[in-house]
């Protein structure tokens, strides 16, 4: 087991931070903010995760700050740990071998797949668990399941909806307590019978430091002024509704010729951007859109300040019903308006703060709202405002870590 030690004071209590996948990870931004707000409140913190990815091993997000890593590679045979499965004992194992290094006194677990084996070890030490449920993961699993390329047949079976939602249900129990990213979502687990003070919703919101320009707290507008790009930031599959969006750019381009979208992401070899980049050469309009890969954090935040609508068109399904996209907020930060289909929790959002607009979900529509929205400088330009000073006043890690730490201390304290 490899580590690599930080210096943090040993005052407080040892949380071990448990995750399924290689890390450091490109899109996994949750798990770096929840470390960062344990660090910053003097706890001895590590991370056990499946992997050390030594191409993000420099932290391209939280650049300079080392972290402690424990990874169980060298524990067992590499397709033993392929799949992160809830039944796998090697995870188990290593968490028990890692109390023996650093006696643990609270297991946080970042998704849905390592509860199980982690409320295992939380009863042999005797410590609770947090089961940090982000997802749906019951509509996650449906939409895996149609629309990942790479599944192999026994992969696709386990993905069948009965058997995740009986280990939903299991994981959300047995865990001492739950943080889910929205209020839709801890609704769904009450109805289950899960008590609601056992949930705390710790949603997907940036950190101020990290997102907006904090040295100079100037709101410069006059973006709005001299540009009529469209950006969708983010990962790069079917229930993304991209497809609409290309689609809809042909309408938009015949009111304002200079319209352009700009699409950053990546469809994780799935061969989804190559449909889109096809679907736009088909439709003609291919000089129009521009496809970036993921870069670093500053050159997302670079380019979202250059545009003047951020874009969340995601399709209405049980998953997007009930969670939150961090491009939502990562928007609100960069002082733009948000365009986004009708899904409840970011819909609920964008009326509650005034931060941008519910656009339809077929391409027609779709460009007719967003032909009136780029069209009125003054509107683009109050929702901009309106967006960051929510982003400022209330949707930030700041004041959402709050909680998360008073249900760490409740637990640790109990």
């Amino acid at each position: 087991m490899r580590r690599i030690n930080l210096n943090v004071k040993k005052n407080k209590a040892h949380i071990c931070l448990v995750y399924q996948s290689e890390f450091p990870e490109i899109g996994e931004i949750r798990l770096f903010k929840i470390y960062n707000a344990l660090i910053k409140n003097n706890f001895n913190v590590s991370i056990l995760c499946k992997k050390i990815n030594k191409q993000g091993k420099r932290l391209w997000f939280y650049s300079g700050r080392d972290i402690k890593l424990n990874d169980i590679s060298s524990l067992c045979p590499s397709w033993i740990l392929k799949e992160a499965s809830p039944f796998n004992p090697f995870w188990t194992w290593a968490m028990l071998k890692l109390n023996k290094v650093s006696k643990i006194d609270l297991f946080i677990v970042r998704g849905m797949r390592l509860v199980l084996p982690t409320v295992a070890a939380s009863r042999l030490l005797s410590c609770p668990v947090i089961a940090d449920m982000s997802e749906n993961f019951v509509g996650l699993a449906k939409l895996a399941k149609n629309y990942n390329k790479n599944l192999k047949w026994w992969q696709k079976q386990i993905r069948n909806r009965i058997f995740v939602r009986i280990l939903e249900y299991f994981s959300v129990k047995l865990a001492d307590f739950i943080w889910v990213v929205i209020d839709e979502n801890k609704k769904r687990y009450i109805s289950w019978g899960i008590p609601p003070n056992k949930i705390e919703v710790v949603s997907n919101v940036p950190e101020i430091e990290y997102s907006l320009d904090t040295e100079n707290n100037e709101y410069d507008s006059n973006i709005f002024d001299k540009s009529e790009k469209l950006i969708y930031m983010g990962w790069i599959s079917p229930e993304r509704g991209l497809d609409i969006v290309i689609e809809s750019m042909q309408f938009i381009l015949k009111k304002i010729p200079s319209a352009e979208l700009i699409i950053a992401g990546s469809d994780r070899g799935q061969g989804y951007l190559s449909d889109l980049k096809n679907l736009a050469t088909k439709i003609g309009i291919s000089d129009k859109i521009r496809f970036i890969d993921y870069s670093t954090p500053s050159d997302i935040k670079e380019l979202i300040k250059n545009c003047c609508i951020g874009l969340v068109p995601h399709r209405i399904n049980e998953l997007t019903n009930t969670t939150i996209p961090n491009k939502l907020f990562d928007y609100m930060a960069a002082g733009i308006p948000v365009a986004s289909t009708p899904m409840k929790p970011v819909e609920r959002i964008i009326k509650e703060t005034g931060a941008g607009i519910v656009i339809p979900c077929d391409p027609r529509g779709m460009a007719e709202s967003l032909c009136a929205l780029l069209i009125d400088k003054a509107k683009l330009k109050e929702m901009g405002m309106n967006a960051r000073n929510a982003i400022l006043k209330k949707y930030n890690w700041e004041i959402e870590s709050k909680s998360l730490l008073q249900s760490i201390t409740m637990l640790i304290n109990k």
